[in-house]
């Protein structure tokens, strides 16, 4: 997150890396997708492109996790991740109906994780339920953009309303 936040993209890719040679089966899609969000942010397009189908092809692959798991959870934070960057990538070339259609795939999907049992292992901790939190909220507030840069601003304030009353219920 340093990195990012200096935007030194290149080291940020460069630790991602290392990170995905490191982590869990279910979560190398997760860090696929921070590989190829760092290269969006560094307008590598085409790199960013490549990482990202990197990373829906890793998702197909796993194998379905027991609902309820940890793996479960870290699966569906992967998707939300590839969903929303998905959701990018579409706005980018001016595909509004695929835009539209991750972004709410994205939202769905950190809805599901948000309504999971915590903890679900002794190692969770109140940190690991501010990420869950974010990743809907991040759904929510994108799902505003999409629907604003698609012209379709009734839909785009009925987001706002939906970030806005979960912001308070959190």
């Amino acid at each position: 997150r340093i990195a990012v936040a200096k935007s030194d993209f290149p080291r940020a890719i460069e630790l991602h890396k290392k990170a995905l040679e490191m982590v869990v089966l279910e979560f190398k899609p997760f860090y696929m997708a921070h590989i190829s969000n760092n290269y969006r942010l560094w307008w590598k397009i085409a790199e960013s492109e490549l990482w990202l189908e990197q990373a829906e092809r890793a998702l197909i692959q796993l194998p379905t996790a027991r609902s309820g798991s940890i793996q479960e959870r870290n699966i569906l934070r992967s998707q939300r991740f590839v969903l929303s960057l998905r959701a990018w990538a579409e706005q980018r070339r001016g595909n509004w109906p695929k835009a539209i259609e991750a972004i709410e795939q994205s939202e769905t999907v950190a809805r599901r994780v948000v309504q999971m049992p915590f903890p679900l292992i002794p190692q969770d901790t109140a940190v690991i339920r501010t990420y869950i939190v974010d990743d809907l909220a991040y759904a929510l507030s994108h799902k505003v953009f999409v629907y604003r840069n698609a012209g379709r601003l009734g839909e785009a304030e009925q987001a706002l309303r939906e970030y806005l009353r979960f912001s308070r219920e959190i």
